[in-house]
């Protein structure tokens, strides 16, 4: 039987350990690490999955690999990916995001609870040694908007009917979906037509939407003109679904009431190049003059299972794709 040889990223470690997945992949597999995408000799021939983290995926890797059958994304995001040039191919794009979607929510959760009870502004205040207090919102009085109703979305909602926030409000692209059906059931969420419906609205808006040409900048200028000065934005999708330079200067004039951002357009390797924008230079000054504002270094899907719960699911997608069993691979859409 000929190999299949599958090429992983090498950031991250993932799958150094092959014992991890050796009971999903094939024994005849062969595992190929190369950061760049890459592979010598004759046995780019054998190629039919590669594995990526934040790698770059378009038609020039695509066409090293004439047998590809699928990329499989190691997190939830696939705009690193072009997904329409791999269904021109017939290529398989999975990712992880039903793993992902509880542990993020649960950050976000956090999140909304740090911003609306000011708990870092009062630890921060402690350390240095000041005793300072400050109004905390009951989480019973606020309204809270979620933009965005994949996983994360999904999870989130039932999270906050869960702590018994006032009311939820949910936009999606697409509004007929039957995953939403057991959210009516379950929750009190309702779902609006208009986003701007739900900015004007909501106390804490919680950005959890795909990012894609269409969501790049998404929450822009006029988005945040339709938000309270007293609401609060929390992003745990991607940095580039909001105008950072928009919104940093919306936090600098005071006319939001808090921010919590644990993405950005720019992450690490590149993260010095993150700390020198202007934005970012903004924001943070804006948090060391006591504003209510919290950044999280890309954290909230990262718990004590999240490495090996991913790593099994990445080996399961690839295995159903090159059986042929798609019953338990998540496909993007």
């Amino acid at each position: 039987m000929q190999s299949q040889d599958v090429i992983l990223v090498g950031a991250k470690g993932f799958w150094k350990e092959r014992a991890r997945v050796r009971d999903i992949l094939p024994a005849h597999t062969h595992l190929h690490f190369s950061d760049r995408l890459e592979i010598d000799g004759e046995r780019w021939k054998n190629v039919h999955a590669i594995v990526v983290a934040d790698q770059k995926v378009g038609a020039s890797v695509m066409d090293k690999y004439p047998n590809l059958r699928t990329i499989a994304r190691t997190g939830t995001g696939y705009d690193n990916v072009d997904v329409v040039e791999a269904k021109k191919r017939g290529v398989v794009v999975t990712r992880v995001a039903a793993i992902n979607a509880e542990a993020t929510s649960e950050f976000a959760l956090g999140l909304l609870f740090a911003l609306s009870k000011h708990i870092v502004l009062l630890h921060t205040s402690m350390i240095q040694e000041r005793w300072t207090r400050a109004y905390g919102i009951p989480i019973g009085d606020l309204t809270v908007g979620v933009i965005g109703l994949g996983h994360i979305g999904r999870a989130l909602v039932r999270r906050l009917h869960q702590v018994g926030v006032k009311k939820i409000l949910g936009w999606n692209r697409t509004q007929q979906r039957d995953e939403f059906r057991s959210l009516f059931l379950e929750t009190e969420f309702e779902l609006v037509e208009s986003v701007h419906e739900l900015l004007i609205e909501s106390d804490a808006v919680i950005v959890a939407v795909a990012l894609t040409q269409e969501t790049k900048g998404f929450i822009g200028e006029d988005s945040l003109a339709r938000m309270k000065s007293t609401a609060f934005l929390i992003n745990v999708c991607r940095g580039a679904v909001v105008d950072e330079d928009a919104l940093a200067r919306y936090v600098a004039e005071r006319k939001i009431g808090g921010v919590a951002l644990d993405v950005f357009s720019i992450e690490a390797p590149h993260d010095l190049e993150l700390f020198q924008r202007p934005f970012m230079q903004s924001l943070l000054t804006s948090a060391r003059n006591g504003y209510n504002v919290i950044l999280t270094p890309h954290n909230a899907s990262v718990g004590r299972d999240t490495v090996e719960l991913i790593s099994r699911q990445v080996a399961k997608n690839i295995e159903g794709v090159l059986s042929g069993n798609m019953e338990h691979v998540e496909v993007v859409p």
